[in-house]
Order: C-alpha cells, then sequence, then structure tokens
C-alpha cells in the first residue's frame, strides 16, 4: 500500500506537485552520486500476427520479471484488457523437426523448433503436446531463457498471435520498470471475432453511413480501442 501510495500525485502548494517516489529516487541519485537503478534487460520487438494489418511494439523489459509480469506488459502495451488465457512458447533456432501443422499453436511462421510451452492455467497441462515440455509460468524469469525467440498467444478463441523477437540484450537499464520505445497500429478490440472480425469492425467505423455505425464505435471504446499511444502505454507501465 505504501509502494502505491509514493506513486500518486501529491500537491505541495502553488499548484505543484510531485511523485514522492520520484523525488525519493532523485535525492538517491545525488546522494550516492550515480544511478540508483541497473539491471540487466532485453530489448524486444513483438508484432501481432496478421495478414492484413501492420501491428507491432518494440518495448524494454528488465529480464528479471516472470513471463506472469510480463504477460501483463504486453497487455498493456497492446491494450488488451486481460479477460482471456495466454500461453507462451519458447523457440530455439534450430528448425522444427517435429513437423509441427500450421494450424498448432506452436507453429513458428520462421519454422523454429518449440522447446517449452509456458502456461497460465493449471488444467492447460492436460492438453499439451506430447513432443514439446509444458510448465507453469509462475516464478519463471525471462532471464531463463532468453535470449530467445519467443511466441505469446492470447486468447484462444480470436486466437491472437505475438511474435517476439529479441533484439537485444542490455547490460545496465537503468530503470525499474518496462518502457515502450516505438510502435504502430490499434490493437483489435477484445472479443472482435479474430481478423476477420477484426476487418469487419474497421469498415463499420470507418463509414458514418453505416447502419451499425454508432453502436459498434461505442462498443468499441468499451473494449478499450484506440490508436498507439506510447506516452500513455509507458505511464501505464511505470
Amino acid at each position: 500500500m505504501g509502494k502505491n501510495a509514493s506513486r500518486l500525485l501529491v500537491g505541495v502548494g502553488n499548484n505543484q506537485h510531485i511523485h514522492p517516489n520520484e523525488e525519493l529516487y532523485k535525492d538517491l541519485a545525488v546522494y550516492s552520486g550515480q544511478e540508483i537503478f541497473q539491471c540487466k534487460a532485453v530489448k524486444l520487438k513483438v508484432t501481432l500476427l496478421l495478414e492484413n494489418h501492420s501491428i507491432w511494439r518494440r518495448i524494454i523489459v528488465p529480464l528479471d520479471i516472470t513471463f506472469e509480469k510480463f504477460h501483463k506488459v504486453l497487455q498493456i502495451c497492446f491494450g488488451w484488457q486481460n479477460y482471456h488465457l495466454h500461453e507462451f512458447y519458447i523457440n530455439e533456432e534450430a528448425k522444427d523437426e517435429l513437423g509441427i501443422h500450421i494450424n498448432h499453436s506452436a507453429f513458428h511462421p520462421q519454422g523454429y523448433q518449440p522447446i517449452v510451452n509456458l502456461v497460465s492455467y493449471e488444467e492447460s497441462l492436460s492438453y499439451a503436446c506430447e513432443d514439446i515440455p509444458c510448465k507453469m509460468e509462475n516464478g519463471i524469469k525471462l532471464a531463463e531463457y532468453l535470449p530467445a525467440n519467443m511466441k505469446y498467444i492470447y486468447d484462444f478463441g480470436d486466437n491472437w498471435e505475438h511474435i517476439v523477437e529479441c533484439e537485444e540484450i542490455i547490460a545496465d537499464f537503468n530503470m525499474n520498470h518496462p518502457i515502450c520505445l516505438d510502435g504502430a497500429g490499434a490493437a483489435p478490440p477484445e472479443d472482435v471475432g479474430g481478423e476477420y472480425g477484426f476487418d469487419e469492425f474497421l469498415a463499420t467505423i470507418a463509414d458514418s453511413n453505416h447502419p451499425d455505425y454508432h453502436i459498434i464505435s461505442s462498443w468499441g471504446r468499451q473494449q478499450g480501442y484506440q490508436e498507439f499511444d506510447k506516452e500513455q502505454i509507458n505511464r501505464l507501465l511505470k
């Protein structure tokens, strides 16, 4: 509670406001004569796999966070609402020797071999592929597997597949939270019905004369649909 309270905006008079935690960090940096945060991190490019749209984010994430927290980072970066289950596949650069079918969730468009499937729901262990080890993501940190290419799947109904590419390991990241460096494209709203439903949604909100324009536009806003906003993403990540 104290940690959360220290992040709140506090008035100090004369219409001036501060974040107590940020002021503390500044004072500690002056006192120590150096950056007070320093950790190993990874720069990642995360691309939502869609045929007709370019939607991606480039982020830096501390390597000591768990996959459970990394999932929450991705939810913020793409504007998802965390309504559904998710999973990760960690891949090695060796080409797939399992002959994974293109419709299997482990299939990688570049043909990489999956070495482990990290899941968020214990029941998922019962449906694991025999050839791919399956583990609960709880407590497993990015540092245990990265650098590696990954696949992140959110919402097994709409089946939003994200390719996660490791671009750089950063030895001296000087922040204590992830950051979004860049990106493009508004991610689809929740429960829109996959890419086909997303295309229909976009066509509807682009035509003010469409009979469903107002109701679909309102529904999209309720589902959190909005254009990519790096500043807002970074405020939420912070």
